[in-house]
């Protein structure tokens, strides 16, 4: 039990240590980790298949083999060691290969941004802004064939490397090829748009998505695999990332950006902002609003109450509400610029 036990606390004593952010900035997330990520998921590109999907499929198993050993021994020792080791393993793990950038500076004060609510006339500025250029682009999305990785990759790189670099970081990560997973029902039910393995780091995206979401959703799941933990940080850096690339991605960040604006307005004033994109506007949103009805409200009321909890316990004081705080960085990245 001795080893085991020493595991789950080193774990414990990593995530609770009061670590200060500048220290996890320069030797964590721009030090030890992107030399990781960039070995790492250099690796899982090649797999064909998600390292998300065989670490959950080996930890079924040995779950399954401790019980029955437990049962045959008798043992509720052996079953609690062996717990403990996983746990401690796991811990450790998650916090050295890419936990621990949640506790980096935030994004706001490495690149200089004066993140506040915002006044009505900068969302409103921000807003028809965003609504012209989705009606400006709109037509420039391809519609009729399929986004496919290697597409994604092609279209995208150079934009997620522009975003970095905007982002000021010198040591860049490394693109992840978007894979689907065996547990893609599970992640449609729930209306999970992408995951990020954060044990290998690697890019997983849900099947269903429509042409107007897959750039910005596998953008934000890089903003994951460049260290930025927290969920409005990956979803501006993601939406940079858009904005530096093609026409068709530059389309579906401006459409994120409308819809979290609008979010963020009155129904008459959110409804000004809709028409003004247009029609093609209306009928991604249309197709958008069709595919998360198709999830479960109960299992999306589940999952999304235990990821708030997960955030919470990792120093995200806004939990799940941290997607929608994006719009603070957008508005003051765009009174920056």
């Amino acid at each position: 039990m001795a080893i085991p036990a020493a595991l789950t606390l080193a774990a414990l004593a990593l995530w609770i240590a009061p670590i200060p952010a500048p220290l996890i900035e320069r030797w964590y997330s721009r030090g030890v980790y992107p030399a990781w990520q960039r070995g790492a998921t250099t690796a899982s590109n090649f797999a064909p298949f998600a390292m998300f999907d065989l670490l959950l499929l080996a930890a079924a198993i040995l779950l399954l083999l401790i019980a029955a050993r437990a049962r045959r021994a008798r043992s509720w020792r052996y079953a609690a060691s062996r717990l403990l080791l996983l746990a401690g393993v796991t811990g450790l793990w998650f916090q050295l290969a890419w936990g621990l950038n949640y506790r980096r500076l935030p994004i706001a004060e490495t690149m200089g941004l004066t993140t506040t609510a915002g006044s009505d006339a900068a969302l409103e500025r921000f807003a028809t802004a965003a609504a012209d250029a989705a009606a400006a682009s709109a037509d420039q999305l391809d519609r009729e064939n399929p986004l496919t990785p290697s597409r994604v990759l092609a279209d995208m790189t150079t934009g997620f490397l522009r975003a970095q670099q905007k982002a000021g970081l010198s040591t860049f990560a490394r693109a992840g090829r978007p894979k689907r997973s065996l547990f893609d029902f599970y992640f449609q039910w729930t209306a999970i748009d992408g995951v990020t393995n954060p044990l290998i780091p690697e890019t997983i995206l849900v099947s269903g998505l429509t042409p107007a979401e897959v750039y910005v959703t596998a953008a934000h799941e890089w903003a994951h695999l460049a260290g930025y933990a927290s969920e409005d940080e990956a979803n501006f850096v993601g939406w940079l990332a858009c904005l530096e690339a093609g026409a068709g991605a530059q389309y579906n960040a401006w459409l994120f950006a409308l819809m979290k604006a609008a979010g963020a307005a009155p129904e008459r004033q959110r409804r000004a902002w809709l028409a003004r994109a247009g029609p093609i506007v209306a009928q991604d949103l249309a197709a958008i609003r069709a595919r998360l009805q198709r999830s479960s409200p109960a299992l999306r009321h589940a999952a999304s109450t235990a990821y708030d909890q997960f955030l919470r316990a990792n120093r995200v004081e806004g939990g799940i509400r941290s997607y929608d705080e994006v719009l603070q960085l957008m508005l003051a990245y765009g009174t920056g610029q």
